[in-house]
């Protein structure tokens, strides 16, 4: 199983990177499980029945807080399965929620600090996928992606461990990073757009972790 990570700031673009970054390795046949921090208070229900191609369904039995209830908002998730994750494990708190195409499954209890080391890893049966994404969980050392909103989040790519590319917004902001970037670090790093998945993609299968289990052996 290979794995990337997707970190920045709110509002960054990290979900509707993942969400494009899923859709193309769906139609190359990769099994995906994405992995994300939530940060909301209010955590979904387990059991209930759910159509990630239905906003009312998710509206009418998913969650309890307000702000993911607008049809303008749904969540993470949903959007995640849609795009084509076969898995998608959500740590919100102490708890850890697994989502699969038409529910949410069983509820687990995490250990330690989540936000650091989100032990619902451990129950994941490795064998069954090609790639695993994690949004969030910046401080954990796993290879990542830095998604910059301006110049003012150029800091995080000195401060956060394994970076392996940071992407920009747009052009204007990008050459204006190479342009005033003194960090010996960063200028060896890739800078790319976001949008951009013909550089990105490539850049991923160059970059990202290889998790090897040998009781995998069999599966392929």
């Amino acid at each position: 199983m290979r794995y990337m990570q997707f970190a920045g700031f709110s509002g960054s673009g990290k979900t509707t990177l993942i969400a494009r970054v899923l859709a193309v390795l769906k139609n190359r046949g990769a099994r995906t499980v994405v992995l994300k921090h939530h940060g909301h208070v209010d955590a979904p229900k387990p059991h209930l029945p759910l159509s990630v191609s239905s906003k009312n369904a998710v509206q009418s039995s998913a969650f309890s807080s307000p702000a993911l209830l607008r049809p303008d908002a749904l969540p993470d998730s949903f959007i995640f399965l849609e795009h084509g994750a076969t898995t998608v494990l959500l740590v919100s708190g102490e708890t850890c929620y697994t989502y699969r195409a038409g529910r949410v499954s069983d509820a687990t209890q995490t250990r330690g600090d989540p936000a650091r080391y989100p032990d619902c890893l451990k129950t994941l049966d490795v064998c069954r996928y090609d790639w695993l994404l994690i949004e969030g969980f910046k401080a954990i050392p796993w290879p990542k992606f830095v998604l910059v909103r301006d110049l003012t989040d150029l800091q995080v790519v000195e401060d956060w461990p394994n970076v392996k590319a940071v992407l920009f917004p747009d052009t204007l902001t990008l050459e204006e990073a190479a342009r005033k970037m003194n960090g010996r670090r960063a200028k060896m790093l890739p800078f790319l757009l976001r949008d951009d998945l013909s550089r990105i993609i490539p850049t991923m299968m160059q970059t990202g972790g290889i998790y090897l289990d040998p009781t995998c052996l069999g599966h392929i």
